[in-house]
């Protein structure tokens, strides 16, 4: 991401995803929070964006019930869109993403 964010890529950050064996924690509820509009993962800092995720399945305050198996290792992360620099966008964005994206790339 960062070789992305250095080339003048805009990024913009998807829901999380869980894996299924994914603990049912307090880990799970950080991400329900910040899918349903509660932002909580750091966006202004990419080294601080990945810990967000790392920190949910190896900081103890988060990985109660936390066991690995060999169908689980990890299992929370986010996709991330990647907008080069002057893209241009259809004329009518039909997506939530490319209203959204439309909408900031008029703002520039």
């Amino acid at each position: 991401m960062k070789l992305m964010y250095d080339a003048g890529y805009t990024l913009y950050t998807m829901s999380v995803t869980n894996h299924p064996k994914a603990p049912i924690n307090i880990a799970k509820w950080a991400v329900t929070r910040h899918n349903h509009g509660k932002p909580e993962i750091p966006i202004h800092d990419l080294m601080a964006h990945c810990m967000w995720f790392y920190d949910l399945e190896r900081d103890p305050k988060y990985a109660t019930n936390h066991h690995v198996t060999a169908e689980y290792k990890m299992g929370y992360w986010t996709d991330v869109l990647a907008v080069a620099p002057n893209a241009r966008l259809g004329k009518v964005p039909v997506s939530e993403n490319g209203k959204i994206i439309a909408k900031h790339l008029s703002s520039l």
